[in-house]
């Protein structure tokens, strides 16, 4: 009776740490993503301009960061919309380079398996 009780008990346990496991990643891909993914997205677009800010009005760092927020305010969006563009341009390009240095790959390491194994030498 005792096993049968313990063994349900672990049942029990494995089932609720499963189902806190399943829970804690659902929140994480549907909360902490793409809040992060917005919060990268809303910094990039915050400081776009402030390098440009330090070498063309000659400013400090936070002055520059500063003047960043208020060449973006009212074009927020537009911003926001420039900074996608380029980034889904960027990851096209990557994944078109991707294709033949991946075959050139894969082609290098099939004709490396093709050689000749290395044997060890005779005992004696």
């Amino acid at each position: 009776m005792l096993t049968v009780l313990l063994f349900v008990g672990l049942m029990v346990g494995a089932f609720v740490a499963l189902f806190i496991i399943i829970i804690t990643l659902f929140i994480g891909a549907v909360v902490v993503v793409p809040v992060s993914l917005l919060a990268l997205a809303w910094i990039t677009t915050a400081l776009l301009h402030a390098p440009l800010v330090i070498i063309t009005e000659r400013r400090t760092a936070f002055s520059a960061v500063a003047r960043s927020f208020q060449l973006n305010r009212g074009l927020w969006w537009r911003n926001m919309g420039a900074v996608s563009l380029l980034l889904v341009m960027v990851l096209i390009i990557i994944s078109i380079a991707a294709v033949p240095l991946g075959i050139a790959s894969g082609v290098a390491s099939a004709a490396d398996q093709g050689q000749a194994p290395m044997r060890a030498p005779p005992c004696g």
